[in-house]
């Protein structure tokens, strides 16, 4: 004689969604094209796991840097492209992501430095329904930059989201 009951397995394993300003399309941050001597703009974009696991840390990364010698206007003096322009090198850039009571600084300095940033934020709490918002503040100098004149530089700017605490420098700062 015999007897047999069948059970049936099922698992389905859980998400992470980052979604920028709402979606998964590339977010621009345009400073403009006519920056001047005491120049500081911050422009934001918020970002939110829609998934269903906790985002324990987010990287950021950049890629693609380039900075060109744009238009040349008689004070500049250095105009050699083979050099990129300078207004990477006169721009402060300041980086920082915030959410509930926690923030974090992702990069502060010279525009020029954030070529080699790739950092990761361990997130406290976790990015799970609320959002976090990255802030990103770009500063000329009061004083005369005349060799800064029509250049112009950008990058790309990656977020990833882990469902894990990641073992890089985590960011600086922390909760307030």
């Amino acid at each position: 004689m015999s007897d047999q009951e069948t059970g049936t397995v099922q698992a389905k394993s859980g998400s992470i969604d980052l979604k920028a300003n709402g979606n998964d399309e590339t977010v621009t941050l345009d400073f403009g094209d006519d920056l001047s001597n005491g120049f500081s703009e911050t422009q934001s974009m918020n970002l939110t796991n829609v998934g269903s696991l906790p985002g324990q840390a987010l990287n950021f990364a950049v890629s693609n840097f380039t900075s060109r010698e744009g238009e040349n206007f008689e004070p500049e003096e250095n105009t050699d492209e083979s050099d990129g322009g300078e207004l990477d090198d006169v721009a402060d850039l300041s980086i920082n992501l915030s959410g509930g009571e926690a923030s974090y600084t992702v990069y502060e300095g010279a525009a020029s430095g954030v070529t080699s940033l790739d950092t990761d934020v361990n997130l406290e709490p976790p990015l799970t329904d609320q959002t976090f918002t990255l802030n990103v503040t770009l500063s000329i100098p009061e004083e005369n930059v005349n060799e800064a004149m029509g250049d112009e530089f950008n990058f790309d700017l990656t977020s990833t989201l882990y469902d894990t605490n990641q073992s890089g420098d985590g960011g600086s700062g922390g909760s307030d």
